[in-house]
């Protein structure tokens, strides 16, 4: 099955320089080896849980897995290791998806609206 991500590399309280957010793209990427297929830059803007704007980069990711479970807890360990919130997933076979991280509540349901898919004209905005 295959799994899509966002991921967030911006943190709230910590330096967010390029240097850091390719730190967290290449921890992020280690993380989640086991399943990676794809992964690739982005920026994004969208609602916080606030309703203020947020402004971020991010990195989108293609996972495959027979293991959902698996695959979930290793989504969750990413999110707690890269200091956010929650880490959107979505199941492109399934047209679902789901918020997993430590306070993912916060952040309310998954929003299809807000969600990255990667497209090759994002190409261009890649990080």
């Amino acid at each position: 099955m295959l799994v899509e991500l966002n991921i967030g590399l911006d943190c709230k309280d910590q330096p967010n320089t390029q240097v850091d957010i390719d730190a967290r793209a290449a921890m992020a990427r280690r993380m989640l080896s086991k399943f990676l297929v794809f992964s690739r830059g982005f920026y994004t803007s969208y609602p916080g849980p606030d309703g203020a704007q947020v402004n971020e980069r991010g990195l989108f990711v293609t996972l495959e897995t027979n293991n959902l479970f698996s695959a979930s807890r290793e989504i969750f360990k990413t999110a707690i290791a890269l200091d956010q919130d929650c880490i959107a997933v979505y199941y492109p076979g399934r047209s679902q998806g789901l918020l997993l991280g430590p306070r993912a509540e916060a952040w309310g349901q998954f929003d299809a609206n807000h969600f990255r898919r990667f497209d090759r004209a994002d190409e261009r905005l890649a990080a």
